[in-house]
């Protein structure tokens, strides 16, 4: 899966219809978000106003001009694909960042493409980025025993006991951008690929046969 980036503001500071990507406006009219699915612009266009009070003896009411926008912004990575372990997910990294007037671009990093060969590792995710914060892709499922899976965002899962899981939140952020991928404890069965708020599951046997690992759980905590 192709990564994405949110932005949320305040609905009463600036404008940026020059910029690209799809607006939505809050349930309650406070917030505006520009979503990004492919990559981008993000303009700002102008600096807004807002209401001030200064008590002295009599109250007094002011208009400021503010010429820094804050944004909180959501940033997704390109998901990892799979070999015969879970490909990882793309980070997810929320920050607050502040802009002036101007174009910003916006990376949105694409996910891995999956392999036509049976036996090959997938591929790793792209990496996300705005404002100078990015979101790492995730890593490759692996795709054959005794080969590793892929470091990423979060971590790409293995295929057997011969081989070591892929990292996640590779590069090092904190608060982690994602979890490694799962680490098999059966020959020759695939662990599921890392997610935003848990590492990937590893196979287990359900009583008949022997079942391949869950892909880790993402969040909902934005």
């Amino acid at each position: 899966m192709s990564g994405r980036l949110i932005g949320a503001v305040h609905t009463n500071s600036f404008t940026f219809a020059g910029s690209d990507g799809a607006e939505y406006l809050s349930a309650d009219g406070k917030w505006r978000y520009r979503v990004f699915l492919n990559s981008g612009n993000f303009v700002v266009e102008s600096g807004g106003t807002r209401t001030a009070e200064y008590f002295s003896v009599t109250p007094q009411r002011s208009r400021k001009q503010y010429n820094t926008l804050v944004v909180e912004a959501l940033i997704i990575g390109g998901g990892g694909s799979g070999g015969r372990g879970g490909g990882g997910a793309g980070g997810v990294r929320k920050v607050v960042i502040y802009l002036t007037p101007g174009t910003y671009p916006v990376i949105v990093g694409s996910g891995g493409p999956s392999q036509a060969t049976a036996g090959q590792n997938g591929t790793k995710g792209n990496d996300s980025s705005f404002g100078g914060f990015s979101s790492a892709g995730g890593g490759y499922g692996a795709g054959n025993p005794g080969v590793a899976g892929g470091d990423g965002g979060s971590g790409g899962g293995t295929y057997s006991t011969l081989s070591t899981a892929g990292a996640g939140n590779v590069p090092y952020v904190n608060p982690p951008q994602g979890y490694n991928g799962g680490s098999a404890n059966y020959a020759n069965m695939g662990c599921g690929g890392g997610g935003a708020s848990q590492a990937g599951g590893i196979p287990y046997n359900d009583g008949s046969y022997a079942v391949g690992g869950k892909g880790g759980d993402g969040t909902s905590a934005y």
